[in-house]
């Protein structure tokens, strides 16, 4: 089952061009998968520094 998320840290280098977001929720204290945006009706509101849109993604690889 997931849960909504916080993000908590976001951090960007510009050494490597990586983006690491920290997320944590109150309900998961020991989180396995993250999913964003994964339904196909979702808008995000995640963006880069072009304003270009973080794509859906997810971190899981199980049956749903």
């Amino acid at each position: 089952m997931f849960h909504k998320a916080n993000q908590s840290q976001s951090q960007y280098s510009w050494f490597t061009g990586e983006l690491s977001i920290t997320i944590s929720s109150d309900e998961v204290p020991n989180p396995v998968a993250v999913r964003y945006c994964f339904r196909n009706f979702q808008l995000g509101n995640v963006a880069n520094m072009a304003g270009l849109p973080l794509i859906p993604f997810r971190t899981d690889d199980w049956d749903q």
